[in-house]
């Protein structure tokens, strides 16, 4: 699969946005995420931090909650069976599992300085996404981003041999959000930022079987002072093969000004809503773009409209939640933002793209698509 082109290349197998925290419960039963480490049901331990289990949690603590679409894994100075430091583990063991595909997830790490920042020692700690096989071997380990105090890591594990590692560390601010993306194929193994391609690994020869997603926050005896919060906007992985033959494929374009929480919006094909209200995460002013994909029987398609749904404006340009709209694709052909038709007076053409406010709807008319009238 392309990284750049995922809805052409692949399709989404897993997608958590943290609007709720859907937790399993005493590592059995319906729910997404277990807490603590499977093999360690009651609590478990990593360095100099304790992991506690939802269902067993004598720590007086919750690590793990959901605020505005966000996940907060928060590491605490507090003792606690011994260790000085009481956070979050999460994962998917027994509920979702896959082999190869691409793994992302879009988060901001803890400050310098703080208790999870990988201390003051040089040494990794922190957050960390990363997959170990569902059968409960090590190694293999496959780390899509750990933290340490002053940026990022990126490595493969394989017990082939004896344990060894390849990896690549980057300097990087990862107290700001970013997205880390790594695309796992028998041959070899991709690690994305924001994007961008940072590291190419050949793939361990022990890595080929089904493998589940943990997150996790923790400090090392080295720490520093202060509670951390690890935050997840979202959880997304991917498997190889566009969606099914005869699907029809919208894409989208959005950016945002936020003021007091994220744009959302909703989209209507022919009038009909399709999918849930959406989230807008990248930055106007930054020239970011999210690209959101809808994926339904679009063919005969002749009005698709986005409608902001929550506008809000405190008096200022600064204070002022917009939603930008670039383009609108159909099936590779597009449409820039700047041609459709905006709920005026609440919206105008910026360029190519359409920015919306008052709750406007920007309206693309898909015959143009259909007919060739545009496309790049």
């Amino acid at each position: 699969m392309t990284q750049k082109n995922l809805p052409g290349t692949a399709h989404i197998t897993f997608d958590d946005e943290f609007n709720s925290l859907d937790l399993r419960h005493n590592h059995s039963g319906s729910g997404t995420w277990n807490t603590g480490f499977n093999y360690l049901p009651n609590g478990g331990t990593a360095d100099a931090t304790w992991f506690p289990d939802a269902d067993h949690n004598d720590t007086g603590l919750t690590p793990w909650t959901v605020s505005n679409g966000t996940l907060n894994i928060t590491a605490t100075s507090q003792d606690a069976h011994g260790k000085p430091i009481v956070s979050g583990e999460m994962n998917t063991q027994d509920t979702f599992s896959q082999t190869y595909g691409y793994f992302e997830m879009r988060a901001a790490m803890p400050a310098t300085g703080t208790i999870a920042d990988g201390g003051d020692a040089g040494v990794v700690g922190g957050g960390a996404f990363w997959l170990l096989p569902q059968s409960g071997a090590w190694p293999p380990e496959l780390d899509v981003m750990e933290q340490e105090d002053w940026g990022a890591i990126f490595t493969t594990h394989t017990g082939t041999g004896g344990h060894s590692a390849d990896t690549k560390s980057m300097n990087l601010d990862v107290s700001q959000y970013h997205t880390y993306g790594v695309d796992w194929e028998a041959d070899k193994t991709t690690w994305y930022v924001d994007g961008k391609q940072v590291f190419q690994a050949d793939t361990p020869s022990d890595m080929h079987d089904p493998q589940y997603m943990l997150l996790n926050l923790y400090g090392n005896q080295n720490h520093g002072s202060g509670d951390s919060t690890m935050k997840v906007d979202y959880i997304r992985a991917y498997a190889a093969g566009a969606t099914s033959a005869g699907a029809d494929t919208l894409l989208f374009q959005v950016a945002q000004d936020a003021y007091k929480g994220d744009a959302q919006f909703i989209v209507k094909v022919d009038g009909q809503q399709v999918g849930d209200v959406h989230t807008a995460h990248a930055a106007h002013a930054a020239g970011a773009w999210d690209t959101v994909s809808i994926s339904g029987d679009f063919a005969n398609a002749h009005d698709v409209s986005i409608s902001f749904v929550n506008d809000r404006w405190d008096g200022t340009a600064a204070t002022d939640r917009n939603l930008y709209v670039g383009e609108v694709s159909l099936d590779g052909q597009t449409l820039k933002g700047s041609q459709a038709h905006v709920d005026a007076p609440h919206g105008q053409h910026l360029g190519d793209a359409t920015v919306l406010w008052g709750n406007a709807t920007a309206v693309f008319n898909t015959s143009d698509l259909h007919n060739g009238t545009l496309v790049h």
